[in-house]
């Protein structure tokens, strides 16, 4: 048995074990998120949302490849600002858990894309290394037909 196909039988187990990283840090965040949150001030307030959503664009990119990932910390990391948000009985408090909704489904569209985008390249790449291959034999066995015939 070679190194690679153990590689390959360990990568759900590494899988989980990322996923279950990325759900601790984005609670972690959640948890900062719905504490900060417990004040009447509105620059504490604005900062940890901007924090937040901040952390969610980044994400947003970085856990594309694995799209369940992303999800996971979108939700565990927005849900506590989204429920502090919508208990609070001051105007404009649901605009800003609506716009906590939106921006979710916004990043999650992204990664999504993102994600596309990168499978595409990726068999691109792929594609073109076999293409080089075919392309270099054709080029050896022509050369080789042509030194066959200058030797005739």
């Amino acid at each position: 048995m070679c190194s690679s196909d153990l590689e390959v039988r360990a990568a759900p187990a590494w899988r989980m074990i990322f996923i279950a990283g990325v759900a601790a840090t984005s609670a972690g965040w959640g948890a900062a998120a719905w504490m900060f949150l417990d004040t009447r001030e509105l620059l504490p307030r604005s900062l940890v949302l901007l924090l937040v959503a901040g952390l969610n664009a980044g994400a947003a990119r970085s856990l594309a490849p694995l799209l369940s990932s992303y999800i996971a910390y979108a939700a565990i990391s927005l849900l506590p600002m989204l429920v502090r948000l919508a208990g609070y009985a001051e105007a404009g408090s649901w605009t800003l858990a609506a716009c906590i909704v939106i921006y979710a489904a916004f990043l999650t569209n992204t990664a999504r894309q993102h994600r596309a985008d990168l499978r595409k390249l990726l068999r691109l790449v792929f594609e073109n290394e076999q293409l080089v291959e075919v392309l270099s034999e054709a080029k050896v066995r022509a050369e080789t037909a042509n030194q066959a015939k200058s030797e005739f």
